[in-house]
């Protein structure tokens, strides 16, 4: 078969170039996939962070409802509040009241269960540098006093743990007792 002067055969197969801008498309689609995978790690963390922040929070709020006294009626006054979780002093003795035993006053109680309640906050590796507080938000229309529970912790890992709600992580909430 003769090919007339100037008319080129059929082309078989890629050609170099071809065969760059597809790996060149193929490497751009991976990389978005390995950003991709990164952010959702990093979103995944930051749920169990704060999952492990509410289930804290709620820790508090029950200790916090079960120190009454045998009348029924709730703890009165700011005494949670005016304690702070990581200067709390782990009281040995104390059993909480209408556990068949004397119990021991609230007060010293709502101490324990700041210390327990703290050292197992800090001991939880998954919230690092976690900071708490408590906060007395004042007497409600129904005649029960809220409190607001905070917890903060360094959430971007740069060794300082943000309590102005900038950079960090935190997780509030409040309850009436």
């Amino acid at each position: 078969m003769m090919l007339a002067r100037g008319i080129m055969p059929k082309a078989l197969g890629f050609t170099l170039i071809e065969v760059l801008v597809t790996m060149l498309l193929l490497s751009g689609g991976m990389l978005g996939f390995a950003a991709l995978q990164g952010v959702s790690l990093k979103n995944n963390q930051k749920a169990l962070q704060h999952s492990i922040a509410t289930q804290l929070a709620y820790d508090l709020a029950d200790r916090m409802r079960a120190n009454h006294d045998p009348s029924g009626s709730p703890l009165a006054g700011p005494v949670y509040a005016g304690l702070s979780p990581a200067n709390a002093v782990q009281q040995p003795a104390c059993v909480p009241m209408g556990a068949g035993t004397a119990g021991c006053p609230r007060d010293i109680m709502a101490q324990n269960d700041l210390f327990e309640w703290y050292q197992s906050a800090t001991i939880n590796t998954q919230l690092p540098g976690v900071i708490a507080s408590v906060v007395n938000a004042g007497a409600t229309a129904t005649g029960g006093t809220m409190y607001t529970i905070t917890i903060n912790w360094d959430s971007n890992r740069d060794g300082v743990v943000d309590t102005n709600y900038g950079t960090d992580d935190f997780y509030r909430m409040s309850l009436y007792l």
